[in-house]
């Protein structure tokens, strides 16, 4: 068989899963709004973004780019190198993309299609020198590298312009309108949303249908030289429209300016994006094509693939029907929606990311900056400012299950407003935007005026978003590397390296699909701690016990199979225990916050149950505390390859791991089952435990003066006493909190 013939039909399969990814990650430009304010129901965002999708691929044109934007120069190449550039790139593709919904992180996929034909048109390029001319100066015939520093220029410009003028717009719709803005909304939100939803429409036109029929000649030229009295016609007609409903019905306009954005933005993605899905796929076909229909296939010059290539109506529409169906069904599409919502969310809760440098530097800084800039403002003006942005008393609406928004609809509509107000004025100068970056970056910023990102929140929000920002710049890297080695794999392998790299991205899609099913199950359980809204205190407390059950299960497990790793030197799995009290230190922050949402929620008849919250809140994160501590020092002791412990230490040690362990399946299970009866048990036990800790300090004591034990392994054993002995008291403590705190309820 003719393994063109088998790369085309791969690059048909390949433009299928493509789609599929390509829609899962850019689903969050057009989704994570109308989502995050709950606009309407999840079902019908999904219709109405799903309606938009079908709408711009077929208005799209279907104008598929052969060199992208001149990449490359597709005349200087043949028909089967050209099968291996397309191949090459939506391999890499798949597999880059996919590993970004993996993690749920959003990308641009006009960042991965474009560096991955630079990638693999690059590789080709040094085939064909190095086996015609050798001479690499003609590199700048067949490659287009100025684009290259095009498209990370349009990276930063996205960035800044799109911070600047969200927290820009945000700050003053907020100070116009407060947190409780329904009453002034009524008076004259027609007037703002009338900018809005006139931003949206200019969006539609120059971006969504630019390639319409309607779009052209006359009308195109009319349209972009009268573009102000355009803007304000549209305006006047917009505000009658929304004064109108405002009057007449009780309909909120809010939540109409965000679905005509969410259908906005979905229909402009599908007409524009289309292209990096089955751009290549289209391409690949052309050319094959084009070449089959001479005498000589293989060596027919190419020269008529460059410009545009038309795809099929049916085409457009069966793309439209697999991005729809993958907004439906795609888990994934959820995930690096979820990212960019619980990023700007506006409560407090499970953070995704953990914090680092550079994000604890920058909130110190913007702290301190903003603490200076204060001082030279009257404190009227502060009272003022402090006053339409206080949230003490407001209250966000609540859906049918009793869920409180991410945000409100009037920040949803900034995000869409505004980012469909920069991506069509860089439309009209031509200015290079990623609709992806233009979208993040608005959400992340609207979220700072409303005092989302809070002193405890910043530094893991700003993490995650540098950790997007920095997986951008990734994608670039890893598009143009990735495709090149690809390229080179199936150009020296042939059959063999065309049949390895299409395992290689099966088995990885598998994987990924299996190891995201598990981090989104884990994601959900810590979600559903943070967002306990039972009714009944009683029920409510029960759950909470029942958590921290699950939280002792833990730290006993870990700090026994920490100590049998000491015992029997084995570093691996003091490694995992490490790994693992790392995540426990996550998982005592989310029962704390239930503690805390447990005291908020319900009215108590004295304080004695918030005290007792509060005791038992900071003897967790004790627990916490000296679980990492003790699990850090066993692996150290064990790294550093010191002396093993003597036959008494391990007699002693194990001895005494058993019995913390029957003590703390005590606990665990009277907790579990919210039943306290067997509390003189567990006092005994706890009573036995510090008795026997206390007569191993002095036998230890004892093999110290005898010199039978080193110095480090002296500290060492003392040292693991005494966790033993704090461990079994914050244990008791919690245990006799909680017995206490049931009689409170």
């Amino acid at each position: 068989m003719d393994i063109n013939l088998v790369i085309l039909l791969i690059l048909i399969l390949l433009a299928i899963i493509d789609l599929t990814v390509g829609v899962a990650n850019d689903a969050v430009n057009f989704l994570n709004s109308a989502i995050g304010a709950n606009a309407a129901k999840l079902r019908t965002i999904m219709i109405v973004a799903g309606i938009g999708v079908i709408v711009g691929v077929l208005v799209s044109g279907g104008m598929m780019e052969v060199a992208r934007k001149g990449i490359f120069n597709p005349e200087f190449f043949l028909m089967p190198e050209l099968m291996i550039i397309f191949v090459s790139v939506m391999f890499l593709d798949i597999l880059l993309l996919d590993t970004f919904n993996t993690f749920g992180l959003p990308t641009s996929t006009t960042v991965s299609i474009v560096f991955g034909l630079f990638g693999s048109g690059m590789a080709m390029t040094l085939i064909k020198i190095g086996n015609t001319t050798g001479n690499y100066a003609e590199v700048a015939n067949y490659m287009n590298v100025n684009m290259v520093l095009t498209i990370i220029g349009a990276i930063l410009l996205s960035i800044v312009m799109a911070f600047v003028f969200g927290l820009f717009v945000q700050y003053l719709t907020r100070l116009l309108f407060s947190f409780d803005f329904e009453k002034r909304f009524r008076r004259y939100g027609a007037f703002w949303g009338a900018v809005a939803l006139t931003s949206i429409t200019l969006f539609v036109l120059m971006k969504g249908a630019k390639n319409t029929d309607f779009m052209k000649g006359d009308f195109k030229d009319y349209f972009y030289n009268n573009m102000g009295i355009i803007f304000l016609y549209l305006y006047a007609i917009w505000t009658v429209i929304l004064l109108v409903i405002q009057k007449f019905t009780k309909f909120n306009v809010l939540k109409l300016i965000v679905l005509i954005g969410t259908f906005a933005l979905s229909m402009a993605f599908a007409a524009n994006d289309l292209v990096n899905f089955i751009g290549a796929p289209i391409a690949g076909l052309n050319a094959y094509q084009i070449a089959y229909a001479t005498d000589n296939p293989l060596t027919t010059s190419m020269v008529s693939m460059q410009g545009k290539i038309p795809a099929d109506t049916w085409v457009l529409l069966f793309s439209g029907i697999i991005m729809v169906a993958t907004l439906f069904l795609s888990k994934k599409a959820r995930s690096v929606a979820t990212t960019t919502i619980s990023l700007g969310r506006q409560d407090e809760g499970y953070e995704r990311f953990e914090s680092n440098a550079m994000a604890r530097a920058l909130v110190r800084m913007t702290y301190g900056v903003f603490s200076e800039f204060k001082k030279l403002i009257p404190t009227p003006v502060i009272r003022f400012v402090n006053s339409r942005f206080d949230t003490s008393k407001f209250k966000p609406a609540l859906d049918e299950q009793g869920n409180a928004p991410a945000f409100d609809l009037l920040r949803a509509s900034v995000i869409l407003f505004v980012s469909a107000g920069l991506i069509s004025i860089a439309t009209y100068f031509k200015l290079p935007l990623s609709t992806t970056y233009v979208t993040f970056i608005v959400a992340m910023a609207a979220a700072l005026p409303d005092k989302a990102w809070g002193r405890d929140s910043a530094v893991y929000r700003v993490s995650g978003v540098l950790t997007v920002i920095g997986g951008w710049f990734i994608t670039a890297l890893f598009a143009t590397m990735g495709a090149m080695i690809i390229c080179f794999i199936i150009y020296y392998g042939q059959w063999i390296g065309l049949l390895s790299v299409f395992l290689i991205t099966a088995f990885t899609i598998y994987r990924s699909a299996k190891y995201h099913k598990e981090k989104e199950a884990k994601h959900r359980a810590e979600d559903d701690k943070v967002r306990k809204e039972e009714s009944d205190k009683v029920f409510a407390n029960k759950k909470v016990m029942s958590e921290v059950s699950q939280f002792f299960g833990d730290v006993s497990t870990i700090f026994s199979k920490s100590n049998i790793g000491l015992i029997n030197e084995d570093l691996k799995n003091l490694k995992k225990s490490k790994k693992k009290a790392i995540e426990v230190e996550k998982e005592v922050v989310v029962l704390n916050s239930n503690f805390i949402r447990l005291v908020n929620k319900f009215e108590y008849e004295d304080t004695e149950f918030a005290n007792l919250a509060i005791r038992i809140t900071i003897s967790l994160q004790d627990i916490s505390d000296k679980l990492y501590h003790s699990v850090s020092q066993n692996y150290k002791y064990v790294n550093n390859n010191h002396k093993p412990l003597t036959e008494d230490e391990i007699e002693l040690l194990t001895g005494l791991n058993e019995q913390y362990m029957e003590y703390c399946n005590l606990i665990i299970n009277s907790l579990k089952e919210y039943n306290f009866e067997n509390y003189e048990a567990i006092k005994r036990h706890y009573t036995e435990l510090n008795s026997n800790t206390s007569e191993l300090y002095r036998n230890q004591l004892k093999r110290i003066k005898k010199q039978k034990s080193t110095v480090r392994r002296s500290i060492i054993m003392l040292n693991l006493i005494s966790d033993f002995e704090i461990q079994s008291d914050l244990a008791f403590k919690v245990f006799e909190f909680a017995k206490i705190s049931r009689s409170h309820i």
